[in-house]
């Protein structure tokens, strides 16, 4: 099967995704980007990413996956595969973008963890109450699932509360240096 030249680095904010990210970018020749840098150029002025419906949430990230992939290189995102809008979650991998993603590194760790990092970090827009948290870490596992089992993307799973850092950047180079790379 023809594969991607992304890897997808997938989890809640909280889970480890920069920090493990940056560090296997430093030991591997592969580009480490940030998706949220990448996709606010893409959205309109005026307009707030987080809010957005569906579909145009689905436009926004079609146009960053597109984007991307006309870059050199193999690359691993940053990024999630949902995201909370009130009471509910938007899903940000439109399904046309699976052909394009070689893996997926997933990120978890338990509620109470996350809570942990998020206050230590002190951002206002992430959720620290325990229930909001797992139910965001539902909602990205089930994305997660879906998008492996509609494109058939192999998925590296870390629990980052499990492992210390060195051993979660261990597993994701293996699981990189795995990928089957189309750099076309």
């Amino acid at each position: 099967m023809r594969r991607g030249k992304l890897i997808l680095l997938l989890g809640i904010s909280g889970a480890g995704k920069t920090t493990t990210g940056l560090a296997v970018a430093r030991a591997t020749p592969v580009t480490y980007l940030y998706a949220v840098t990448e996709k606010l150029e893409l959205v309109r002025p005026g307009e707030t990413l987080n809010l957005l419906d569906q579909a145009r949430t689905y436009e926004v990230n079609g146009q960053f996956f597109a984007k991307v992939l006309t870059q050199p290189g193999a690359l691993l995102v940053d990024t999630h595969a949902t995201y909370p809008v009130g009471g509910a979650f938007v899903n940000l991998t439109p399904a046309g973008a699976c052909p394009g993603i070689g893996g997926m590194v997933f990120l978890e760790a338990d509620p109470a963890t996350i809570r942990a990092r998020r206050l230590a970090r002190g951002r206002a827009s992430e959720a620290t109450e325990l229930g909001m948290i797992e139910r965001e870490a539902v909602a990205e596992r089930a994305e997660v699932e879906r998008l492996s089992r509609l494109g058939g993307i192999p998925t590296c799973r870390i629990d980052t509360a499990a492992v210390p850092l060195e051993e979660a950047v261990r597993l994701a180079i293996a699981f990189v240096e795995s990928v089957d790379w189309q750099t076309r």
